[in-house]
């Protein structure tokens, strides 16, 4: 007897689009985007209580490899956790000895306790918090540390604060107040991951 399959919802199909969108962008979106400051890197160092060199690190939702780069060129094992095709050609593109796994943040595709370290640089939202805090915590070693991070608009920098107003105008949202709610952004229903914050100019 076959059972039916639950239909999709429209928010779960837009969010899917949304995820895949990249794809199809991936060299203009690698060509286009700042790197990471070191400063976040040694941050991270500084809070893990470890270096990145000889740490195993699992980057998710690595895209086209930024965040990735950097752990790698400091001495970590990386291995990168991707779930689209154009992302992932770009990937492959420009950092070819890292290894890279399909997968998403809601089910890792990594062996339990292997990681020192799980990074979702501008990551974290495309998860489903309830699926992706129990991935986190069987994928750590113990003492293992998940570390989630987004770029933030500098609304001090007067063309900065001038270009958001005109994107809030054109788009009729508040897209600064949402870009500044990190609270938003690090939802854990379960309650057992002990985030601390920092902001990195």
């Amino acid at each position: 007897m076959a059972t039916p399959r639950a239909t999709p919802s429209a928010d779960r199909i837009a969010h899917t689009l949304r995820v895949h969108s990249f794809n199809a962008a991936a060299a203009q979106y690698a060509a286009g985007r700042p790197s990471y400051p070191p400063a976040l890197f040694d941050t991270i160092e500084e809070l893990t209580g470890r270096p990145l060199a000889g740490s195993r690190v699992v980057d998710v939702g690595a895209g086209t490899g930024m965040a990735t780069a950097r752990p790698h060129a400091r001495g970590a094992e990386v291995i990168a956790v991707e779930p689209g095709d154009g992302m992932a050609a770009e990937f492959r593109r420009t950092l070819p000895d890292v290894p890279i796994v399909r997968g998403d943040g809601d089910a890792l595709p990594p062996a339990g306790h292997c990681a020192d370290l799980l990074t979702y640089a501008q990551a974290w939202h495309w998860t489903d918090p309830a699926k992706a805090v129990p991935e986190v915590l069987r994928v750590l070693r113990p003492g293992g540390t998940p570390a989630l991070w987004w770029n933030t608009d500098a609304l001090d920098v007067p063309w900065i604060a001038q270009a958001a107003e005109r994107g809030d105008r054109h788009f009729g949202l508040d897209l600064s107040a949402e870009k500044r709610n990190v609270n938003a952004r690090v939802a854990d229903p379960t309650g057992r991951l002990d985030l601390v914050r920092r902001q990195i100019r």
